[in-house]
């Protein structure tokens, strides 16, 4: 009798044990559940803004767009399985350079055009770390074409940018060795340079141009952040 009572007893503390695992087991996996289905919301949020802020870019260059859409979750977790960063970087740099290339430096630059072109330079150097190659080529043709700009934008043309615009090219053409366009630029560019160093501008090439101007990429520290009043990544 006794033996029975010390049996069953055993059995309803073996049977409470395994209740309660199954309760931790079914509460784990309806936590679990819920994760993923969040996850999965933010995932297609994150996809269908990328999308949008593309086609609104198409469209229109410098309109704003959404860099971060609505999660449950925080936007990092989903952000991070979906390297958005890349593509949020990205579309950055391509909207400063759309405002960047359309100033008219004809007549030198103002300060405020002057920190575009520096912000501009420092979006697309960050861009081109992606290691996309293609991407990093486009990034890398897109700071040549700003840095050129902005070498010419004084009255005498600074070299030192100049020269940062042919280290940028060539690095696009490291990136895509195969890309003719970017190999017939660099030779373009590069034939340039001799022709243009020819002139009485040699001598800024320590970057002591006319017009005051602060560092950009390539040519030491003092960069502004990458960001805008309109919400650029």
């Amino acid at each position: 009798m006794n033996a029975a009572l010390l049996s069953a007893g055993r059995w309803f503390k073996g049977a409470h044990r395994r209740t309660s695992v199954r309760l931790v087991a079914a509460a784990l996996a309806i936590v679990i559940a819920v994760f993923a289905v969040l996850l999965a919301h933010d995932i297609r949020s994150w996809r269908n803004t990328m999308r949008e802020d593309a086609m609104r870019y198409t469209i229109s260059p410098t309109a704003p767009v959404v860099f971060e859409p609505p999660t449950y979750l925080p936007a990092d977790v989903s952000a991070r399985l979906l390297a958005a960063d890349r593509d949020r970087r990205m579309l950055s740099a391509l909207r400063f350079f759309a405002a960047a290339n359309s100033l008219d430096t004809s007549n030198g630059v103002m300060p405020n055009d002057e920190q575009l072109l520096q912000t501009t330079e420092k979006s697309l150097t960050l861009a081109a770390q992606n290691p996309d190659q293609n991407a990093a080529a486009e990034a890398d043709s897109l700071l040549a074409v700003i840095l050129l700009k902005d070498s010419r934008a004084g009255f005498v043309q600074d070299l030192a940018p100049y020269a940062a615009a042919i280290t940028a090219m060539q690095s696009a053409v490291r990136a895509a060795p195969y890309d003719e366009h970017a190999t017939a630029n660099l030779e373009l560019l590069l034939r340039q340079f001799r022709a243009d160093s020819r002139g009485p501008t040699e001598q800024q090439a320590n970057n002591q141009g006319s017009k005051p101007r602060g560092k950009a990429v390539g040519r030491g520290t003092g960069i502004p952040p990458v960001s805008s009043p309109t919400g650029d990544y």
